[in-house]
């Protein structure tokens, strides 16, 4: 049976690859490219790097598992000297590669959209549904998904940096208002070189 899918002109053995979450650095890729998982998604990178959240983040059990984990992540600058590498890994091994590019303002995404496909990566993953994420100043980080206005601040900038020849993917929290989330989804896909959504991310807190 072929349950092979093609999205944004590349094509994927299946629909089943890992999430953004589980995968971070050189090591990780290496060991998914030899995984089944139909494409290596890294994720999420931030423009500067981040430890995450501290104390029991994640919990596991046979049915779920909850987590918390806060992005960390090696951040923009030290991701950019291993990507080149890291696509190359997944290429070999007859997978796509997805970045997924997380940012605490719009320019953040642009840089990590323009950086990312600058080194070869088949999609970038702009992650507006990020829930459990807290500032220096102890806040929580606003979930873009809800924010039409940052949406579209954060689609305009990477736009503008990347043009809509490449393949951008969003990543939204989930909703639960369905009216509201199809409103969304179509504002978002009135960008052209929005071309994927990923659907959906954590529920907040």
């Amino acid at each position: 049976m072929d349950i092979s899918v093609d999205v944004c002109g590349l094509h994927f053995e299946h629909p089943i690859m890992n999430g953004a979450g589980t995968c971070k650095n050189l090591e990780q890729v290496r060991k998914l490219a030899k995984s089944a998982s139909s494409a290596i998604v890294l994720g999420s990178i931030t423009f500067v790097p981040r430890e995450g959240n501290s104390g029991n983040v994640f919990y596991n059990t046979p049915h779920y598992s909850l987590n918390s984990l806060g992005l960390p992540n090696p951040g923009l600058k030290e991701t950019e000297k291993v990507l080149p590498e890291m696509v190359r890994i997944a290429h070999d091994a007859g997978k796509p590669f997805i970045f997924s590019a997380a940012g605490f303002y719009p320019q953040d995404y642009a840089t990590l959209s323009a950086v990312a496909f600058a080194c070869g990566v088949d999609i970038v993953e702009l992650n507006l549904g990020c829930p459990n994420v807290w500032g220096k100043d102890g806040k929580q980080k606003r979930i873009a998904s809800f924010d039409r206005d940052l949406i579209n601040s954060i689609l305009t900038v990477v736009y503008q940096n990347v043009g809509n020849q490449k393949c951008i993917a969003v990543k939204l929290s989930p909703f639960s208002d369905p009216a509201d989330f199809l409103s969304s989804v179509r504002f978002i896909l009135s960008y052209p070189m929005v071309k994927a959504l990923t659907l959906s991310n954590t529920m907040p807190n």
